[in-house]
């Protein structure tokens, strides 16, 4: 089966849609505000996918699935604010620590 074919699939976006819902419902529960959640599409779609691909029969890769769901989860923390720049070890390297407040801050 192709990206192409499995995107026709009625049962693929029941999948997303409820992948989306349970997501969404998780992070109410860990009172992460209705705003927070909707500026913070990029950390959602990197679970999102992740999730997707770790349940999927064809496109199983435990190991891209593992990147992309802690990926997701740290920027996640990032722009919740759980996890400030700020908190990252004193001896990280500069060059580092500015390429994240570069990426954080956009919007």
């Amino acid at each position: 089966m192709s990206w192409k074919r499995i995107y026709l699939r009625y049962e693929f976006w029941i999948g997303m849609v409820l992948a989306i819902a349970g997501l969404i419902h998780l992070l109410q529960r860990l009172e992460v505000p209705l705003d927070m959640i909707a500026k913070t599409y990029w950390p959602g779609l990197f679970i999102l996918v992740g999730v997707m691909q770790a349940i999927s029969s064809r496109y199983r890769d435990p190991i891209s699935s593992g990147v992309l769901i802690a990926v997701g989860t740290l920027l996640l923390f990032f722009k919740s604010g759980l996890f400030q720049p700020q908190d990252l070890p004193n001896n990280l390297l500069d060059t580092l620590r500015s390429l994240l407040r570069g990426l954080l801050n956009r919007t």
